[in-house]
């Protein structure tokens, strides 16, 4: 059954009409859910339709008892491009520039007229007599909002739309060039692309427009809207994620992720996506689902993880995964966490959506289920979404020997701490996580399970540059000492003490760190630390300067002075 039949463009010619291939639209969705725009980009041309129209029709069991609903709202011809603004169901349109045509059916200079028009564009057989009118030079960005229809009507039995649009005015603009491209979202992206003939180099670049912070709330005029945020070079692809949060601005092959406050934008990270065998990878669509970022290439299917961007104080790292694509000698390269890539032939994927725990992706061959059921691309779902109690449960889906690249994927994703709540982590691992991130509780913890002795079979490194560098040991009681935990400190000293020479130098070090806090104590394991000996060895006060000099200068003269 047809529930709604879109018009053919009758502003084009009659063989553009008479084509045997339409080229289908591309469908928008309004931000409130309750209408869809069909733009037809090879027709410049675009109409909006209600949903619940559409659908209420389907319902109805007889069509010709009750008020007749009209699915289209608002239509319109020769718009370059299309785009929803914010989510109040405001949406712009791209016009072309107005041109002055010439008559030239007289010869006579002095009978010439001259006619303002609108171009048509993508039409065959442009006038070459058109001159453009420099008051008009550039295409202008006109605003729209659709607004509710009263119900009175629909109760009368009429035949009316749901919803009309009321015209906002002209979107004050800004940079040298012409625009050619709107990108929607909640904020409104307007690119501007200049292409010279000779050379054929394109220069262009992006600007973002949001209401004035300060505007009225109900005035949703076009003269209320203002650039914000910096300018960027001329997008492929603009992604906003559903919580109109973070935003994808694509170029290429490069992706660079902003988190969005308008008019403030934070550049996040930066990564460039495409396989080995792909010298020219384009992204050719892009989509966020559940906080991941979802794109696509010529030959490959690829996400994009972020960190924790509700953390102020830990670096949002991106890092990539490729989960489809036709390259086959991808699946040596893969870590032991990472999802294997699945062979299919591609052929200009597209990404459509979610369902039923698959990504939807497009091609020529039909639409592909791609399952997002591997463990850390849920755990990476889960955490982006904030679920962290349900993604620590997938940990148990890896082996402890793969626990430290688990960790290392933890950590850039910004939680660390989470990372540290691996059986598998080795210990070398919990020192550098708790020291980077001032986790001092899993610091001790590894002190009491672990010992000194097992912080010695670590410390691999000491002395090996003859830098002096200090062992791990005195660096860990160093770290514990700027969070008070002397006590602790006092207790690796004297553990170190029956570790030989090494450990008896650790322990004089950590004793020097410990007079301010515990005189009495400090002095102490100082003088054990320089007396004390094996057989056939000599005491750290005869073979160690340092030693002879605190034993002889301090330790002495204050014994001294307290008698």
């Amino acid at each position: 059954v047809l529930f709604y039949k879109s018009p053919k463009a009758l502003d084009k010619s009659v063989e553009f009409q008479t084509r045997s291939v339409r080229i289908p639209p591309r469908l928008l969705p309004s931000p409130s859910g309750n209408f869809l725009c069909l733009f037809w980009h090879a027709e410049n041309r675009y109409e909006i339709v209600h949903n619940s129209s559409i659908t209420n029709a389907a319902r109805k069991s007889n069509r010709d008892e009750g008020p007749e609903y009209t699915p289209a709202v608002d239509t319109g011809s020769n718009v370059l491009s299309f785009a929803w603004v914010g989510d109040e169901d405001v949406f712009a349109l791209l016009h072309p520039p107005e041109l002055i045509k010439t008559d030239t059916s007289n010869s006579s200079s002095k009978s010439l007229k001259k006619q303002r028009i609108t171009p048509k564009v993508g039409e065959e057989g442009e006038d070459e007599n058109a001159l453009i009118d420099p008051s008009k030079y550039k295409p202008s960005v006109e605003l729209k909002v659709l607004v509710g229809v009263n119900k009175d009507a629909v109760e009368l039995n009429l035949s009316v739309a749901p919803a009309t649009a009321r015209v906002l005015g002209t979107l004050p603009l800004r940079g040298r060039h012409s625009p050619t491209c709107l990108f929607g979202g909640p904020v409104l992206c307007v690119g501007s692309l200049l292409q010279d003939k000779e050379s054929s180099r394109m220069d262009g670049l992006a600007y973002f427009y949001s209401r004035r912070m300060n505007s009225e709330e109900n005035d949703q005029s076009a003269s209320s809207y203002v650039s914000v945020g910096p300018a960027l070079p001329y997008p492929d692809l603009v992604v906003w994620d559903d919580d109109g949060k973070i935003l994808a601005v694509i170029v290429g092959r490069r992706i660079a992720i902003y988190l969005a406050d308008a008019p403030n934008f934070t550049l996040l990270s930066t990564t460039y996506l495409g396989t080995a065998g792909e010298t020219d990878a384009k992204v050719q669509s892009a989509k966020f689902v559940h906080g991941i970022l979802y794109c696509s290439t010529q030959s490959s299917i690829q996400c994009i993880m972020l960190g924790n961007i509700e953390n102020d104080e830990i670096i949002c790292e991106a890092q990539s995964f490729t989960m489809l694509s036709t390259m086959s000698s991808l699946h040596s390269t893969q870590s032991s966490i990472q999802p294997i890539p699945q062979p299919m032939q591609l052929i200009k994927p597209s990404i459509l959506g979610y369902l039923h725990g698959s990504l939807l992706v497009s091609s020529i061959h039909g639409v592909h289920a791609i399952s997002l059921s591997h463990p850390i691309i849920r755990i990476g779902a889960l955490l982006a979404t904030g679920h962290h109690t349900r993604a620590q449960r997938w940990f148990d889906a890896f082996h402890p020997c793969h626990h430290e690249a688990l960790a290392q994927f933890l950590d850039r994703r910004g939680f660390p701490e989470m990372a540290l709540q691996l059986s598998g982590l080795p210990l070398e691992s919990i020192v550098n996580y708790s020291l980077i991130y001032g986790l001092t509780e899993h610091l001790e913890n590894a002190l009491e399970v672990h010992g000194v002795e097992a912080f010695h079979m670590i410390d691999t490194g000491r002395g090996a540059n003859g830098d002096c560098s200090q062992s791990i040991v005195v660096c860990v009681g160093t770290y514990l000492l700027r969070y008070r935990k002397g006590d602790l400190v006092l207790q690796m000293a004297n553990e170190c003490l029956s570790f030989g020479e090494a450990g008896r130098k650790e322990a004089f070090m950590l004793g020097i760190l410990l007079l301010n806090l515990y005189p009495s104590d400090a002095r102490q394991l100082i003088g054990r630390a320089i007396t004390e000996h094996a057989p056939r060895s000599k005491p750290l006060s005869e073979t160690w300067r340092v030693a002879f000099y605190v034993n002889e200068c301090i330790l002495k003269s204050q014994i001294i002075n307290e008698s």
